[in-house]
């Protein structure tokens, strides 16, 4: 066989964030996730799996404008689950590791030699 390729689904664990504006406000510098993996060929294969995205406060403040920033406090679980499934969505590295992990750990380092 080969890597499998899986639909995934993100759920919000939690989030950290680093001091700005004078410690009035934070800028989100971790999100962490569940990440569900079904398998395209087979779903009754699935898996989920813990994973930490980290962005760095100093670019993210570079970016920052009113019209675009929201508060740490305003941030929702919604939002970083798809802050999140857009960076995977985007990312063909990181969409092909992901099924990697996946299909290693649902059938074994040997499925993904094949």
């Amino acid at each position: 066989m080969a890597v499998h390729t899986f639909n995934l689904t993100y759920e919000f664990v939690s989030m950290q964030g680093a001091p700005f504006n004078n410690y009035t406000d934070q800028v989100i510098s971790e999100v962490v996730v569940n990440i569900t993996g079904v398998d395209q060929a087979d779903n009754s294969k699935s898996l989920t799996v813990t994973e930490y995205f980290y962005w760095s406060p100093t670019d993210r403040l570079a970016t920052k404008s009113d019209a675009n920033w929201t508060s740490f406090r305003d941030v929702t679980p919604a939002d970083m689950e798809g802050w999140v499934k857009n960076l995977v969505d985007n990312s063909a590295e990181m969409r092909a590791a992901l099924n990697m992990q996946l299909t290693c750990k649902i059938y074994g380092t040997t499925e993904a030699d094949a």
